[in-house]
């Protein structure tokens, strides 16, 4: 039997079918090396994708555990993956939501220090994680960027040898413009 048959065969395999279905949670397909599994892997992939496209709810995430990747033999990497895949789009976006806040609640020692624009998705869900609000005015910091560009153009190679006309030029446009 070639290998693009078996890979056809196990989309018809009562077993991958009821996996298929949700009628089975979990399915191993194994086999010895050369046997053709990742063959059988790239087909059920293909039609895994298919399914998930047409129904509501549904995604899907891959991951292959690899002899010859560092990054892809560990369980860690393998959650890692899967909770960015799934976390695209509901549900799993949902469900990791609920998870952060479950973290929040339940470990009391964990602390989070969000920064970013205020964007109403990360506004509303921050607010409903309870974070306590900094809003930063551009004058705030406008000194501090002052003192960051005068060290940055002091300490440049070339920039420092200007004349200070120019670099004082230079500080003040950036720290000018950087609003």
């Amino acid at each position: 039997m070639s290998r693009h048959a078996s890979g056809m065969s196990l989309l018809r395999h009562s077993q991958y079918l009821a996996w298929e279905s949700g009628s089975t949670r979990l399915l191993w397909v194994y086999g010895k090396a050369g046997c053709g599994k990742t063959i059988l892997c790239s087909t059920a992939i293909e039609d895994i994708r298919t399914h998930c496209q047409k129904a509501i709810n549904t995604g899907h995430a891959i991951f292959y555990f690899s002899f010859s990747d560092n990054y892809k033999q560990t369980y860690q990497n393998l959650i890692v993956s899967l909770v960015v895949q799934l976390g695209r789009k509901e549900p799993g976006l949902s469900m990791i939501r609920q998870a952060i806040q479950q973290l929040l609640e339940q470990a009391q020692n964990v602390r989070m220090l969000v920064t970013s624009r205020d964007v109403p998705d990360v506004h509303c869900l921050l607010e409903q994680l309870g974070a306590k609000q900094l809003s930063i005015a551009a004058q705030t910091v406008n000194g501090d960027i002052q003192k960051y560009v005068s060290t940055q153009v002091s300490h440049h190679r070339k920039l420092s040898r200007l004349d200070p006309s120019s670099r004082t030029l230079i500080e003040e446009t950036l720290a000018q413009k950087a609003d």
